[in-house]
C-alpha cells in the first residue's frame, strides 16, 4: 500500500499551483507536502476518492491556499492527524508558510 498523497506529478502540481497564490518557495510546500504524507504513513492511509481538494481563500491581505486531504478514518483519528502534522510543522520547519492550510478530513462513508 502507498501513503503518498498522489502521483509525483500530481503532487508537483499542487506545488506549482502553491506558488503564486500562496507566495510559498518550492522546498517550503515540498517539506510541507512530505510532514503531512509521513503522517498518512504513521497511520497507516492513504487519500481516499479523487484525491486532495485544493481551493482558494481569498483575504484582504493575502490568498491563502486550502488542500483538503480526505482519509477513511475516525473523527478522533483525523483529529490526532491534523494536531501531529501541526506539531511535525512547528518542530521540522524553519518558517511556516502561513499562506497554506493543509488539513485531514473524515471522508464520507
Amino acid at each position: 500500500m502507498t501513503y503518498a498523497l498522489t502521483s509525483r506529478s500530481t503532487t508537483s502540481a499542487f506545488r506549482r499551483e502553491m506558488y503564486p497564490i500562496a507566495q510559498t518557495t518550492e522546498r517550503q510546500s515540498s517539506q510541507l507536502l512530505g510532514l503531512t504524507e509521513e503522517v498518512l504513513r504513521a497511520h497507516e492511509l492513504s487519500v481516499i476518492g479523487s484525491g486532495p481538494r485544493r481551493s482558494t481563500i481569498p483575504s484582504p491581505d493575502f490568498d491563502a491556499v486550502y488542500l483538503e486531504i480526505p482519509v477513511k478514518a475516525s473523527f478522533r483519528e483525523v483529529g490526532d492527524m491534523n494536531f501531529q502534522l501541526a506539531a511535525l510543522v512547528a518542530e521540522r520547519l524553519d518558517e511556516t508558510p502561513e499562506e497554506v492550510v493543509v488539513a485531514f478530513t473524515a471522508a464520507e462513508p
